[in-house]
């Protein structure tokens, strides 16, 4: 129970090579992406084996509510939840033609929205979610919890504010910021084929180096 509780902290999730996920909803959603999870944990007052859309487990743990309650990021929890394989984020991939779509998470320091833009991302199919550090912890409970299921399916990258300029100049796309206050009406904006809407951090929005870089949409 000390390593699941861990998990809720970066650097217990480092040292163990592992993530939580908790809830049907996104275990679900974690099964349809075909993600395998190391273990599989279930609240003996509530399961007695895996309910069906529950997803593919090397082992399968049933625990008394205590014992569950200890690591469960979840006030009301429903008993259910996974711990995955940690993964390693690779270096952006993208290809040489045609149309490309991906939503830049520029500074966004609260898990709870970072996870809400992984859900966004993957509801308008995005090609991908790209974090600018400093960023939340993609894999916190919390984000996790908050993506809905997304964290499983969207590809992801992390990236320094250097690396994500070189990162856009190499794959020749276009940067599109997103300003309350500047640019053109979305609705008279016309998006290029190949671009990364760019949104800032909850506070200080979106530094100067990027803002320099960018056209920029109201939205």
């Amino acid at each position: 129970m000390k390593k699941l509780a861990s998990l809720s902290s970066p650097k217990g999730r480092r040292e163990h090579r592992l993530f939580l996920a908790e809830g049907p909803r996104v275990l679900s959603a974690a099964r349809e992406a075909k993600a395998e999870a190391e273990l599989l944990l279930l609240d003996a007052s509530r399961f007695d084996s895996p309910p069906p859309a529950s997803p593919r487990s090397r082992d399968v743990v049933l625990l008394s509510p205590r014992a569950f309650a200890r690591f469960s990021a979840v006030e009301h929890s429903q008993g259910l939840a996974a711990a995955f394989p940690l993964p390693e984020l690779p270096a952006p991939s993208v290809p040489p033609e045609g149309r490309y779509f991906a939503l830049a998470a520029c500074g966004v320091q609260d898990p709870g929205n970072m996870g809400a833009l992984m859900r966004v991302a993957a509801a308008c199919g995005c090609d991908a979610l790209i974090g600018v550090e400093p960023c939340a912890d993609f894999f916190s409970p919390k984000t996790v919890r908050a993506s809905a299921g997304a964290v499983f399916s969207l590809p992801l990258y992390r990236l320094a504010p250097a690396a994500f300029l070189s990162f856009l100049d190499d794959a020749a796309l276009e940067a599109v910021a997103a300003d309350a206050a500047a640019g053109a009406p979305y609705t008279d904006f016309e998006f290029p084929s190949r671009l990364v809407l760019l949104l800032g951090s909850e506070g200080r929005g979106l530094p100067a180096a990027l803002l320099e870089r960018s056209r920029r949409v109201c939205i």
